[in-house]
């Protein structure tokens, strides 16, 4: 099989632009132009160059790409993994800071001294999974898929660009190379020729006759090289004279991932969020946590504190005597208490506020009324008999809150609700059935000072 050099696509090549271009109108007062081995501003190469003036119109202008068997790494693709990568990272980090934003609005996780490694678990596994998800789905798009032919035609206008190939570049037409480049050719407007060993050309894709970069490319000038075999040794430099050869991504203008993507932006975008995500993470760590404990936690806590060996009041009265003190109306009631142990403490620690301390009650409170009294020494015999069955017991004066006189006595605490009072009530009516029978929930209503 005769081997078909990249010279030799290109003559072919040139030759078929004659033919196929020839019937085209053209003015014929300006001559036609047909180069190979031409270069522009920047290092841009055309292997092969066609040129004429139509009747009508600017210049018309056709470059092609050749490539052969030995330089076919100019039409095979090369993964971009590290813009990828960038690419990934700049979405993810957009995503993360965009979870930190709302995480600080709604308080999902509060960061606290006890969640700080989490937190960066958190944070770091976000970043993984986002980043993972991207590479799985975008390692299929074109942008990471480098083919050197195309990306430099991506550099400057012609009206029409081909590339001409060998048939010997790729193994078969199902080679995942030749279809991703057929796949490239199509969505950048870019003709396809191949050359077979009796040297006839194959159009396997036309090119588009409408610019689909809209005017984005400028067109270059072209200028002639001496020849090809010139320009690639004035590409090596001095060191060549040496046998040194340097690696092809240190050719500078010649190495052909010098039209690769720069991810310079996307650091930049990644770096910025994480400062912006770390600024969000310290005015969370500023802003005051509420701490969380377990009920066990807390008992063993409160086991451990010296506070707790202090033996608790077993009943109190949080306010002062009236000076008038009426019989209880029709509505007040005194449970019976049956059984009631014969020995009773003869003095009661009985704790007394002015009534300006509940002057504070914005709204109605609720508490578990046990009964109501006349008198001071009635209120601290029921508390002890309540305290001996195990019941805590708080006494207040009716005067406190319009009532003319006499004690209320309650268990448990003041509650914002009714809802909540019937809760404790019911609780308290499984635990003591005989004594909360009669217990029920009475509403205090505020009184201004």
């Amino acid at each position: 099989m005769k081997r078909i050099t990249e010279n030799i696509v290109k003559k072919v090549a040139l030759r078929f632009f004659r033919a196929y271009y020839k019937n085209r109108v053209r003015d014929e007062r300006f001559p036609v132009e047909a180069k190979y081995d031409l270069e522009a501003a920047g290092g841009i190469i055309a292997d092969g160059y066609y040129s004429y003036t139509p009747a009508k119109g600017k210049r018309f202008v056709a470059t092609f790409e050749a490539t052969a068997l030995e330089n076919k790494d100019e039409v095979l693709f090369k993964p971009q993994w590290k813009l990828m990568l960038w690419d990934g990272l700049a979405v993810s980090s957009i995503l993360v800071l965009f979870l930190s934003v709302l995480n600080y609005a709604y308080q999902w996780q509060q960061l606290a001294p006890g969640n700080v490694l989490s937190r960066i678990g958190l944070f770091l596994l976000a970043t993984a999974i986002s980043l993972g998800v991207f590479v799985l789905i975008a390692r299929q798009f074109v942008r990471y898929r480098y083919i050197y032919a195309i990306e430099q035609f991506k550099k400057y206008y012609a009206d029409e660009q081909w590339i001409a190939i060998a048939e010997d570049v790729f193994d078969s037409p199902t080679d995942p190379a030749f279809v991703e480049l057929k796949r490239q050719c199509v969505l950048n407007g870019i003709g396809l020729l191949s050359v077979d060993e009796q040297l006839e050309v194959k159009v396997l894709i036309t090119p588009s006759r409408h610019d689909l970069f809209q005017g984005k490319r400028k067109p270059l000038s072209f200028a002639e090289k001496e020849t090809a075999a010139q320009g690639k040794r004035a590409s090596e430099g001095w060191w060549s004279a040496f046998g040194f050869r340097l690696p092809a991504r240190a050719k500078g203008k010649k190495s052909i991932y010098r039209y690769r993507k720069s991810f310079t932006a996307q650091i930049a975008i990644s770096l910025g969020a994480l400062f912006i995500a770390a600024v969000v993470h310290l005015q969370e760590w500023k802003r005051a946590p509420v701490q969380r404990i377990s009920k066990e936690k807390f008992r063993n806590e409160v086991a451990r504190s010296e506070s707790n060996k202090r033996p608790e009041q077993q009943s109190y009265l949080v306010d002062t005597l009236p000076e008038k003190i009426l019989a209880p109306k029709d509505d007040w009631f005194l449970p019976p208490i049956s059984d009631v142990p014969s020995s009773v403490p003869s003095e009661i620690d009985l704790s007394k506020y002015p009534c300006e301390r509940y002057n504070n009650f914005s709204s109605a409170q609720y508490i578990i009324e046990m009964g109501t009294l006349v008198s001071e020494d009635d209120a601290r015999d029921l508390a002890s008999e309540y305290a001996h069955r195990g019941v805590d017991v708080t006494i207040l004066p009716w005067g406190c809150f319009g009532h003319h006189g006499g004690y209320v006595m309650f268990t448990g605490f003041i509650y914002g609700s009714a809802q909540e009072a019937k809760i404790i009530l019911d609780d308290l009516r499984k635990k003591h059935p005989s004594l909360a029978k009669e217990w029920k929930v009475r509403e205090l209503a505020p009184i201004s000072s």
